[in-house]
Order: structure tokens, then sequence, then C-alpha cells
């Protein structure tokens, strides 16, 4: 594990070096200034305090302060590749005492995602850093800066807030005349221990050869955890193949990003691209569905209970779907939402039916099934028979009526007898 740390270490030291010795003719530098809109506060119905700025958003982590967060989106022509952004003054400081803001958690089965109690992990300022940004490229083939700033800083201790609304950034980036057009995997599905081949298709409209350098990282929510060999291309020019590799022997299951960026000997970013993929296998299932009742009256309120089971390996969300039909129809939809399930685990569902509108003689089907990541479980069916609501007889209740008053009046004859 140390082993790996250091590698990684290594290769994000020599792409930085590489960046900062290097020099570009065509390199230029714009600033870019932010305000952003003072922050509001306002009570939720348990009687905590909610931060939130215009136009905003709130940034959600398991055990952390609910904080609001500030997206600046920038857009760039195809050929503009974005180098650096660097934070060069933050100022207009409002502080604040007193705010008790609520603590993230993630529930079971969906519902309410926050609570009040405080998390042990969750002890001084938050978040730490000031900001982050990436590029992403449009459909149409433009690239979008994507600035997320963190002006909101809390400390949950003190009950203290910081608040910054004005920001300036230099944002450095140059005119790249070489792309990687198309990037792909050679399979799709792999399991802990595979080895991962990235293809990648790369186009340079100059007339000169370069030397390019591939170089890649892999993060798993946000955060590094393997680095790739670097891959170098000499005198590459027109147009051309390449492949990295990387070996998940020391990876855990999960979902994964390859962020490729084509440089060139200077450091340089001449293009990037990200790979998206899932190491291990995603399996849910419901393995339980079941009634208090295979028959019931018209009227009558039905229950059903059901288990969903993540038998795969990687944490999974998605929703159970329980439908009743008849007569090739659905007559009623229930849809329960369940979110990061982890592997081994399962979550319990509970729901009613109520029959008012059923037909008596009429056979009903319950029918459960659970979606995730673009796939449907196979279904589980319940048949349920509606059985004529049970009347009292008129001519029973006038009976025994009668009968009764029958029995008053002997009773009073008997009583008042001399």
């Amino acid at each position: 594990m140390m082993k790996k740390f250091w590698s990684i270490l290594f290769a994000v030291m020599v792409l930085q070096i590489c960046t900062f010795l290097g020099h570009s003719e065509n390199e230029t530098k714009e600033m870019l200034e932010i305000d952003i809109p003072d922050y509001e506060v306002s009570k939720t119905d348990d009687g905590y305090d909610e931060v939130t700025i215009p136009g905003g958003r709130i940034l959600s982590i398991e055990g952390k302060p609910l904080v609001p967060y500030y997206i600046v989106r920038k857009w760039y022509p195809q050929d503009i590749e974005i180098q650096s952004v660097d934070l060069v003054e933050k100022s207009t400081l409002k502080e604040e005492t007193g705010l008790n803001l609520k603590t993230f958690k993630i529930q079971w089965g969906g519902g309410n995602f926050t609570d009040g109690a405080s998390s042990s992990g969750s002890t001084g300022w938050f978040p730490e850093e000031n900001y982050t940004w990436f590029v992403d490229e449009e459909s149409n083939g433009t690239n979008r800066l994507v600035l997320i700033i963190f002006p909101f800083f809390y400390n949950n201790m003190t009950k203290e807030s910081r608040f910054y609304q004005h920001y300036e950034f230099e944002i450095s980036y140059i005119t790249s005349k070489i792309s990687i057009s198309s990037i792909y995997p050679d399979k799709f599905g792999y399991d802990v221990g595979d080895k991962v081949t990235i293809n990648l298709e790369i186009s340079s409209n100059e007339e000169q050869p370069r030397t390019l350098v591939l170089a890649a990282t892999v993060k798993k929510q946000g955060t590094i955890v393997d680095s790739l060999p670097l891959v170098e291309l000499k005198d590459f020019i027109s147009s051309g193949e390449a492949s990295l590799e990387w070996d998940t022997k020391d990876i855990g299951y999960g979902m994964y990003d390859i962020e490729v960026e084509l440089r060139d000997i200077n450091g340089f970013v001449l293009d990037r691209k990200v790979l998206s993929l899932t190491i291990g296998k995603m399996n849910v299932s419901l393995i339980n569905l079941n009634v208090n009742k295979e028959s019931f009256e018209v009227g009558k309120t039905v229950k059903f209970y059901a288990t969903v089971k993540n038998s795969g390996n990687i944490t999974a969300s998605g929703y159970l779907t329980v439908e009743i039909r008849s007569g090739g129809k659905t007559i009623e939809t229930f849809s329960y939402p369940f979110y990061n399930l982890s592997s081994g685990e399962s979550v319990d569902f509970e729901g009613s039916w109520e029959t008012a509108n059923a037909t008596e003689n009429q056979t009903y089907y319950i029918v459960g099934y659970v979606s995730y990541d673009g796939k449907t479980s196979l279904p589980t069916i319940i048949e349920l028979k509606a059985l004529k609501q049970q009347r009292s007889t008129p001519g029973f209740e006038l009976s025994l009526l009668l009968l009764t008053a029958l029995f008053v009046v002997l009773c009073r004859k008997k009583v008042f007898k001399v």
C-alpha cells in the first residue's frame, strides 16, 4: 500500500514540475472576478438554521454540516485548453456566531436525508478547501470550465461562520491543435485483478512532428487512488492510436474515473478526456415479497412487505417498484427509493393497498421488481383473490329484533303479574 502511495505521489509531482518549468509561446492568462450574493438564513421545521446562497447549492457530505457553495461556469472554444485556475484574492469577509447547522446523514430507504445529530468526524472548520475546478466537453465540442467555490466556512464546535463574498482568479490557457478524438476500454465489465486497457485515438493539425506524453490518474469520488505509467509518443504527426494499461489488483470494488491528459514535453495540457468504469459487479434483487392475506374482502386494506438485497460487490442505489395489476392493466403503482446500499446489505419496505375500488371475484396480482444502474431485476408475482364484501342478512337482523322484543314483553308480564 505504501509503495502504491509513493508511486502515485511521484507521478503527480512529475506532472506538476513539468507544468511549472514549461513555457508555451501561446499561453494566455486572464482574470476572473466573482461577487457572490450574500447568504440567507432560515429556520427548518425542527429548529435548525439553514444557510443558502441565491443561485447556489448545498454541500452534502456524510457526517459534515450542510453548507452552501457556489458554481461559476465559463465556456471556451474547442481548441482552448485550460492549464490552471489559481486563487489570487478572496475578500469582503462576513463573520457570524451562533448559527446551528444540521449534519448530513444518509438514511436507508429514502425519506429525510438529514438529522441534527453531530458526528464525531465533523469537528472543526468545514469545508477545508477554498475551491475546486474541472473542465468537461460539451456535445457541440466547446470546453466548459466549472469553478466550484466554497465561500462559507462553518465550525460546528464553536458555531462560528466565515463568508467571503469577493473572489479573483487567474486562468491560464493555451491554444491546441492536437486532440484525443476517441477513448474507450477494451471490454465492458471488470473484476478486481483484471488488467484494463484504455484505447485512445489522437489527431493533430500541426505540420511538424512533436513528442507527446500521455498521463492518467484514477479517481474514486474525486480522490486520486492510483496512477498509470506515462506513455511517450515520439515524433507524432497527423493521427494515430495509443493505449494505457491499468492493473487493478490492489484496487477495491467501486466506480472509478480515469482522467487522461495529453501533454507536450513541457507539461502543457493539449487535451483531456475522462473515462468512467466500474470494477466489480452490481447485482440487486428483490429477495422477499409477501402480503398479509392472499384473499381479501373488497374495501379491506392489503399490506405488502418487501426486502431488497445487494448481492453484488459494489454499492448500489435505485428503487423498488410494486404494481397492482388486473386484466392486463396496472391499477396502482408504488415506488420506494434506496440509496448507497452496500454489498451484502438489505433494506426492508412496507406498503399498503386500499381496495375500495376493487371488483368482487376478480383476480389481482402484486408485482415487485428492482431498478438500478439502468437494469431491472426479474419480477416477483403474488396472486390475490377479491372476495365478496361480507354483509349482514336483513332477515336475520329482523328476526333477532322480534325475538328481543318478545323477550322484553314476556319479562314485563312476569314482573308485573301479581
